[in-house]
C-alpha cells in the first residue's frame, strides 16, 4: 500500500509546489482477509440465560451459519439444515472464480479462537446456536487438510474451465465466424460444457462415505452463481424456551460453496 502525504506550501492551492512524499506501509498495515459473509450481533440469549439479552459489544456472538434458502421454506429439510458460506478470494484472481481454502475461523482477520477451532456455542439467535468467534459448524466435520484439497480441487476445475486460450474455444470462434453465430447456437447441445466438470466433481465428494456419514453436502457452486461456496450440515437448534433440552439438535448438514 502507498500513502501519499501533502507537505506544507505557502500556496496550498499550487499542487505543483506541494511537497509529495511516497511511505510504504508496513505489513502490519496491509489489509487482511476474513469471511466476509459472517457478522456479529449483540444481543442474544447465553447459554446460562432464560431469555434474549442485551450483552454489548464486548460480548458478541458470531453468526457464521445461515438458513439453507437452497430447498423450500415450508421443507423439512429447511428446518433441519444449515448454510456455511466460503468466501471468494479476488486478490488470488479475478478472471475465474477462487475460493477461500481456509476453514471460517482460520483466516487471518478471523475473530480470535480460544476451542482449538472447534465449533463451541456460546448463545442463541432466533432458534439457532452460534459462538463467540469465526469458527463455524463446519470445523466440527472437516479438518483443514481435508478442506483444502476439496477447495483446491474445485479452483483448479475452474481455473481450467474459464481459461480463454483453449482449442475448442478457437475453433468455436472459427465455426461462429463460419456461420454466422449459428454455432454458438448449436454447440452447447453437442458438447459438455467445461465448468460441469465443477459440477461432477461436487457430485462425487457428496457421494463420498465420508461425507454421506457426516450427513453433509456441497451445494453446486452454479446454483449461487459462482459467488460462494455453501455446504449444507446439520442444524445446530435451540429455542429460547426449551432451556432444559440438550444443548445441541442433531439433523441433517448443508456445506456450500458461494
Amino acid at each position: 500500500m502507498v500513502s501519499l502525504v501533502l507537505a506544507d506550501t505557502a500556496d496550498s492551492s499550487d499542487l505543483s509546489k506541494a511537497a509529495i512524499t511516497v511511505e510504504e506501509s508496513t505489513s502490519a498495515q496491509q489489509p487482511k482477509f476474513f469471511n466476509y459473509h459472517e457478522f456479529v450481533i449483540t444481543k442474544y440469549r447465553a447459554l446460562d440465560e432464560e431469555s434474549c439479552e442485551e450483552h454489548g459489544p464486548e460480548n458478541p456472538i458470531c453468526i457464521t451459519h445461515f438458513p439453507n434458502i437452497y430447498v423450500p421454506e415450508e421443507s423439512d429439510e429447511f428446518r433441519t439444515t444449515r448454510v456455511v458460506r466460503i468466501p471468494r478470494r479476488f486478490e488470488s484472481s479475478t478472471e475465474f472464480p477462487n475460493f477461500s481454502t481456509q476453514l471460517p475461523g482460520s483466516e487471518p482477520a478471523a475473530l480470535p479462537d480460544t476451542h482449538n477451532k472447534e465449533f463451541v456455542p456460546a448463545g442463541e439467535f432466533e432458534g439457532q446456536w452460534y459462538g463467540e468467534t469465526s469458527v463455524s459448524p463446519l470445523s466440527n466435520y472437516l479438518d483443514q487438510a481435508e478442506w483444502t484439497e476439496i477447495v483446491t480441487r474445485i479452483n483448479s476445475l475452474l481455473e481450467a474451465a474459464y481459461n480463454p486460450i483453449t482449442r475448442r474455444n478457437f475453433v468455436n470462434v472459427i465455426l461462429d465466424l463460419l456461420t454466422l453465430n449459428l454455432w454458438s447456437i448449436i454447440e452447447p447441445y453437442l458438447f459438455v460444457n467445461p465448468l460441469q466438470s465443477v459440477e461432477d466433481y461436487v457430485s462425487e465428494i457428496n457421494r463420498s462415505e465420508s461425507f454421506r456419514l457426516k450427513g453433509i453436502k456441497i451445494i453446486p457452486p452454479r446454483e449461487s452463481s459462482y459467488l460462494s461456496v455453501c455446504i449444507d450440515s446439520p442444524a445446530w437448534i435451540k429455542p429460547c424456551t426449551a432451556i432444559n433440552e440438550p444443548l445441541l439438535t442433531h439433523c441433517d448438514t448443508l456445506i456450500v460453496l458461494l
